[in-house]
């Protein structure tokens, strides 16, 4: 710096705006362009460290990747004359989620579909945040918007070094906690949180516990419910899916942002999944040293950095395949069973939210089980107890461990969901990909539906010659509907 001025003349420093463990914050002015910026310079003490002046430039290169109106633009990178690195960024005017205090929960929501719509964009993009916490969100006048890509990284990359964490403890997925790679989901989990703190006030486990007991909360603690009073029945749902302890249960930030944006009539983006690649340029342009990425992408930022810690990681890899509600969902093929039996009965359904009872029995078989079904228009899942699920759409896929031990004296499970306009019952349960005999309960007027597999398929006889319709006609062609199975 020479006499505040970075870059030559070009930005003049005006006053400091944050000041994190790695990092400070400056307002500053572009006299090329004659613009007010924001300029981030790595911490003094860090100057001599080659890893963190590597963070603060793949800071700059992931963020200058994405272009959207809710996430803070990068203008520049540089090193001013005395070797300091800086990151030019967009001037954010506006005060953080974590500053404003209580907020309607129609502005709650709004936010939130805005955030989930950025989310979108960065996990198109193929990268991660790793930081979503209210602290990290702009309100402004034109809406929220993402700051601080200090911690992001490339979707997939295992990039926690040295059986460390990077991240902010009361927002970690569990995930993250027992050191799988970075995924999408990881994001999706800390925004359900962010969406429950803001609209009820606290988070959904007990709070004032200690660090440790916090990671233990995100690991094992089933989160509380949100107030009936909140927000709309499958609103609440979608959030309740953001925090589940598989990433695989959750919603993707698209799927999320319509779900917020749907209830204010807003337009929601749909963001395609990054193919490879749209990764491995992602890759290229964040390490172009590197072949593949394996270390650490960005640093704290700021006084958003406040409170992002480094943790020990606990647990294994394979522990944490598994959720804390129940069985890994099998991938491995497995013969459909001789006969299944599903018993689905709702106790209650009151002002958009339902429980339900669901008894699964089978006979026959060895090797895993899944079991799918379809849900009426309107319908969402919000927690299944005892088993690995995920909702793709309207079909719900719930899976166990062994199909012959597990399933022959039947296992019960228990189901909270929401609808939109009328509760209805769920249809064509199928184990293994082979229809079950399901019986149906609804509370209002215990009415009893009972659908019967058809009978196990015979050997095929050989097709039938076709038959001529007479001169210049077609033969006649089997019209008979093929079912599309479900996917794993």
């Amino acid at each position: 710096m020479d006499g505040n001025r970075l870059s030559g003349a070009r930005y003049r420093l005006i006053e400091p705006l944050g000041t994190g463990g790695m990092s400070v914050v400056w307002r500053a002015f572009d006299e090329v362009l004659e613009r007010p910026v924001a300029v981030k310079l790595l911490a003094s003490k860090l100057l001599a460290d080659p890893d963190s002046r590597r963070r603060i430039q793949a800071e700059a290169r992931a963020a200058a990747l994405l272009s959207h109106p809710h996430i803070a633009q990068v203008y520049d990178f540089g090193h001013g004359p005395d070797g300091v690195p800086y990151v030019v960024m967009e001037l954010v005017t506006g005060r953080s989620l974590e500053e404003v205090g209580p907020l309607a929960p129609e502005t709650v929501l709004r936010t939130g579909a805005e955030l989930a719509a950025a989310l979108a964009a960065v996990h198109a993009r193929g990268l991660v945040h790793r930081d979503v916490k209210p602290a990290n969100v702009m309100l402004t006048e034109g809406g929220a918007k993402l700051v601080d890509f200090g911690i992001s990284a490339v979707a997939g990359d295992d990039s926690d070094i040295g059986g460390h964490i990077l991240g902010t403890p009361a927002y970690l997925a569990p995930e993250r906690i027992r050191g799988l790679p970075t995924t999408a989901a990881t994001d999706v989990y800390a925004l359900g949180l962010l969406l429950y703190r803001a609209l009820a006030g606290h988070f959904p486990w007990p709070e004032g516990a200690s660090t440790t007991g916090v990671l233990e909360a995100h690991r094992r603690t089933r989160p509380a419910p949100l107030p009936e009073d909140l927000v709309d029945a499958p609103v609440a749902a979608a959030i309740t899916r953001c925090l589940a302890k598989a990433p695989e249960n959750r919603p993707s930030a698209a799927e999320m942002a319509g779900v917020l944006a749907g209830f204010l009539t807003l337009e929601a983006p749909v963001p395609s999944e990054p193919d490879a690649p749209v990764l491995e340029e992602t890759r290229r342009v964040l390490f172009p040293r590197q072949v593949r990425g394996r270390v650490l992408v960005g640093g704290a930022v700021a006084a958003a950095a406040v409170g992002v810690l480094a943790l020990s990681t606990s647990g294994s890899a394979a522990e944490s395949a598994r959720p804390a509600s129940g069985p890994e969902l099998s991938s491995a093929s497995a013969p459909a069973p001789v006969d299944c039996t599903v018993e689905y009965s709702v106790r209650t359904e009151h002002a958009g939210s339902f429980n339900a009872d669901l008894r699964l029995k089978a006979a026959g078989g060895t090797g895993g089980w899944s079991l799918s079904f379809r849900l009426p228009d309107g319908q969402a899942i919000g927690a299944i107890d005892g088993a690995t699920w995920h909702q793709d759409g309207a079909t719900v896929l719930l899976g166990g461990g062994d199909l012959a031990s597990d399933l022959s004296a039947g296992a019960d499970f228990t189901v909270a969901g929401a609808y939109r306009d009328t509760s209805a019952l769920p249809s064509d349960f199928a184990l293994n990909g082979a229809a079950c005999r399901s019986v149906l309960v609804a509370p209002a007027a215990q009415v009893v539906v009972t659908t019967v597999a058809p009978p196990p398929a015979t050997k095929a006889a050989p097709p039938k010659p076709p038959v001529e319709k007479g001169p210049g006609k077609p033969a006649k062609k089997d019209n008979g509907k093929k079912g599309k199975g479900e996917d794993d």
